[in-house]
């Protein structure tokens, strides 16, 4: 705390060098017991919410991105992780905490942007082979020479006749 002593590091109402647990419970400093503010904690309980938030909604959307019907192995512990966080973050100062929190929320608008970016490439090669499907030359007609009715040979190579041998 010498190192910060005169700055103001304060954000959003809080105290970004203490920790949730500390302002809400009460903290010992060189032997002095402060008392708890359950009221003056409520900016970081809800930053803690908000990485829980967080870290839930960024693990849903990148299992979306999954498309197997087997379970992960580590599915389970991406289902606690929320939790953990969570519980890590209510000792952990709240800089750190406002950290874990906007970094969050700058991965999933990254996510966002790659499965939006990957959706659009995705639909335009889907277009771009309907569209060269549709301009694919129609069958060719053309009359057997053995019976003398028309036939209909696709486009592409002409296949050799039986016998022929490739040279």
């Amino acid at each position: 705390r010498d190192i910060v002593a005169g700055v103001d590091l304060s954000f959003l109402g809080m105290d970004m060098t203490r920790t949730p647990n500390a302002v809400a419970f009460g903290e010992t400093v060189d032997g002095v017991k402060s008392t708890g503010d359950l009221v003056a904690a409520i900016p970081y309980f809800i930053t803690i919410v908000v990485v829980m938030g967080t870290a839930y909604y960024q693990q849903k959307q990148t299992m979306s991105r999954n498309t197997s019907s087997q379970p992960q192995p580590g599915q389970a512990v991406m289902k606690i992780f929320p939790f953990f966080f969570g519980f890590i973050s209510f000792n952990m100062p709240a800089g750190l905490v406002v950290y874990f929190a906007a970094s969050q929320i700058f991965r999933i608008g990254q996510q966002a942007l790659i499965i939006n970016l990957d959706e659009k490439k995705a639909a335009t090669a889907a277009l771009q082979a309907k569209e060269a499907k549709k301009s694919k030359p129609a069958a060719e007609p053309t009359q057997d020479s053995a019976t003398g009715e028309a036939t209909t040979n696709p486009p592409g190579p002409k296949p050799r006749p039986q016998g022929s041998k490739k040279k």
